[in-house]
């Protein structure tokens, strides 16, 4: 539907002029559960494994992802947020943020006051435990190992 009409469409129906999806312009959330209701369709929580030479790393990371036309939106959210970074690749525009004391002080209170519902509450408590792990310091063998187990069945690894 973000393409428009498909041939079989346009065939099927040659008297129906679709309507041009309009811009959304509006320079402000109207309410904060707007965002956790639009992350629990289109966000992510989820953490990224990095092998560096001498060890293995672990970032946690929300992101939204869009097509570049909403590049303005996901604007919108980061200014409400006062987090994050845009990062437009190809026609996608996705806001990620990666800080660790953005995710701890901004991210994890947020979305605890406005909490999203259904599935994706799932992988924001995994999420989230994964972020007091690290905000222990002392990421041991066993804390690692605890941190990729909570990875694996995150998003489409959850099983339950």
């Amino acid at each position: 539907m973000n393409l428009g009409l498909s041939k079989v469409l346009k065939e099927a129906f040659p008297h129906i002029i679709p309507v041009k999806r309009p811009n959304k312009s509006e320079e402000n959330i109207p309410d904060p559960n707007w965002i956790s209701g639009f992350s629990g369709a289109e966000g992510c929580f989820d953490i990224k494994k990095v092998n560096l030479k001498s060890r293995l790393q672990v970032q946690p990371r929300f992101r939204i992802s869009q097509h570049e036309r909403d590049r303005a939106l996901l604007g919108i959210i980061m200014g409400y947020l006062k987090c994050g970074t845009l990062q437009i690749s190809r026609n996608t525009v996705e806001l990620t943020v990666v800080k660790y004391d953005d995710i701890l002080n901004i991210i994890i209170p947020f979305f605890d006051k406005y909490p999203i519902f259904g599935e994706k509450q799932l992988d924001f408590k995994d999420f989230k435990s994964v972020v007091y792990l690290l905000k222990e310091k002392n990421l041991t063998d066993e804390n690692l190992e605890k941190i990729l187990e909570i990875k694996v069945g995150m998003n489409t690894g959850r099983t339950k």
